[in-house]
Order: structure tokens, then sequence, then C-alpha cells
């Protein structure tokens, strides 16, 4: 069971880290919900257990396997957008440290 999407598929207007968190300590247990900050009662694993099995039922995709050039495709887009955010902290680290030189030569 994906214990995040079981969640989200009971509660569909929840925030992960905000109203939930799961948490895996890598000690053969697997994960758990760590934090529950809903004001709906936390759900027993039965409740988990039967979401999860709705939630496979469902037209989702990312329940559906991609094919490998679906799979190109957004790692392309990805790709791309983390080159655009890359480029951007870049140029201000150039526009910050260019500022910290005039303060530290006098110049302005």
């Amino acid at each position: 069971m994906h214990l995040p999407s079981a969640i989200q598929h009971l509660y569909p207007d929840a925030d992960a880290f905000r109203d939930f968190i799961v948490q895996d300590d890598s000690d053969g247990r697997g994960p758990y919900i760590a934090y529950w900050g809903l004001d709906s009662p936390q759900p027993t694993d039965e409740e988990l257990q039967q979401a999860w099995a709705e939630y496979q039922k469902t037209d989702n995709p990312s329940t559906k396997p991609k094919s490998l050039e679906q799979r190109i495709v957004t790692l392309e887009q990805q790709n791309a957008s983390l080159l655009l955010a890359l480029t951007e902290v870049q140029g201000e680290k150039r526009k910050n440290r260019g500022g910290l030189m005039s303060l530290w030569s006098g110049k302005k």
C-alpha cells in the first residue's frame, strides 16, 4: 500500500506535511502516520487498506504504468524546469556577489 495515496483518497483536500506526515524509519516496519493534524479521526489500518483498494480501481494515471516515451517526455519537462531554476539561482548569486564586492571595495 502507498500510504500517502490512501490518505489522499480518503481526504482529498488534505495537505501532506501540513495535515499529516508519513514516515518510514527503515527499521523493517514500513511507513506509518507520524503526524496527524486533521480534525477527522486518524484512519484505521482497515480503512487505509480499503481506501488503497478503491484508489487503485480509479482511473488514476499514477497507477497506470507509463510507456518509455511518456517517461522520457516527463523527465525532459522536469529537466527543463530544473535548468531554469538553476539559471535563476545562479543569476541571483552573481547579482548578490557583485553587490557584496562593490561594498567591500568601497564602490557603489
